[in-house]
């Protein structure tokens, strides 16, 4: 849990900072990043599940009202019942919904607006498995229990309600295939 807070720090200060300003500085300046604190609170709230009941209630409690403030200013809904990877980079403010459920792969990042969920209106029937180093664009919509491969990059405002193969780009309402991320650091 502690070595999943690192990455996500480090991730957050490679693309937020770049290296333009001291440490001390970047990680003051990070509490002011809605996308790192919403991604330091869900840390918290999945934390304070894995204490035993009777030291967790007071740590719960305070979880839910941080989450909800998150929630509230940031725009940005990531409950504890989210399985995320290390390295999770939610790069902006607003907009950003979760379903409790999904689960999120190492060094993903995720865009502004975007709904990871069930299709709803009575057809939900699950959640995605989104895969590692993946990037899911701004306004993109992942429904249903669907799977997203390992450096798979979804474009701003696609609709997937189908699986997405490793390395795919995809694209549209519906999503469809539309390249091949060929620039991924390769893991294979």
């Amino acid at each position: 849990m502690k070595g999943d807070f690192r990455e996500d720090v480090a991730v957050f200060l490679e693309q937020e900072f770049e290296g333009a300003y001291p440490l001390w500085q970047c990680l003051v300046r990070l509490l002011f990043v809605q996308g790192f604190v919403a991604v330091a609170v869900y840390r918290f709230g999945r934390w304070t599940y894995r204490l035993s009941k009777p030291i967790a209630i007071p740590f719960r409690i305070l979880w839910f009202l941080l989450s909800k403030g998150v929630e509230v200013f940031a725009g940005i809904m990531l409950p504890a019942s989210v399985e995320a990877g290390p390295g999770l980079y939610i790069g902006h403010f607003g907009g950003t919904i979760v379903n409790g459920g999904v689960r999120i792969g190492r060094h993903c990042q995720i865009a502004h607006g975007v709904t990871l969920g069930t299709k709803g209106a009575g057809r939900g029937g699950g959640v995605p498995v989104i895969g590692d180093h993946v990037y899911i664009g701004a306004g993109a919509k992942v429904l249903g229990p669907v799977r997203i491969g390992n450096h798979a990059v979804i474009g701003a405002n696609a609709v997937v309600v189908k699986d997405v193969p490793d390395f795919a780009v995809v694209g549209g309402v519906p999503a469809r295939i539309i390249g091949r991320n060929d620039t991924a650091k390769s893991e294979r």
